[in-house]
């Protein structure tokens, strides 16, 4: 639990609202949807007052960039990555996944991020399994790349989150 102990040593701010200081909250069910993605966080780390209808705060000052970061490169999530020309790859062996049939599915993993507790999230859209290494896999083309990230932006509103 070093995140803890590091998380509680970060000052954590005054709701603009009230001024009671901010708490470390984890919220157990969050979903967004855009385009052909669905994504939902589990216990998803967000500051908040407590009170109902104040914004929440990001729990770190970068926290959507380090999201993203997280979810498309550091394969803790199976998403097959865009590669150059357009085309998708696995993130297992590097295979093109362009031609590949797709399917609707799930995938899903823990995210950790530095200071921050680890956290759920399941990713909803257009599956493939690659046919060189059998990795099942979001098929992460360029829009379903934008939606994946537009549905986070869509969570983040409807629980009034706030970078």
């Amino acid at each position: 639990m070093n995140w803890l102990k590091r998380f509680r040593s970060q000052p954590s701010g005054q709701c603009e609202i009230c001024g009671n200081e901010y708490q470390l909250e984890l919220l157990p069910l969050v979903r967004g949807r855009r385009g052909q993605v669905e994504v939902f966080f589990q216990d998803l780390p967000v500051l908040s007052c407590g009170l109902p209808g104040h914004p929440r705060r990001y729990v770190l000052p970068d926290f959507g960039v380090l999201l993203i970061d997280v979810v498309f490169w550091k394969k803790f999530v199976p998403l097959g990555r865009p590669g150059v020309w357009a085309l998708v790859k696995c993130l297992n062996c590097d295979k093109n996944l362009t031609k590949v049939d797709e399917h609707f599915g799930e995938v899903a993993g823990v995210l950790e991020i530095k200071d921050v507790p680890p956290f759920g999230i399941r990713i909803q859209g257009p599956v493939t399994t690659c046919p060189r290494c059998q990795t099942r896999q979001l098929k992460a083309t360029k829009a379903v790349g934008t939606d994946v990230s537009g549905s986070f932006v869509e969570a983040f509103k409807n629980i009034q989150l706030e970078p």
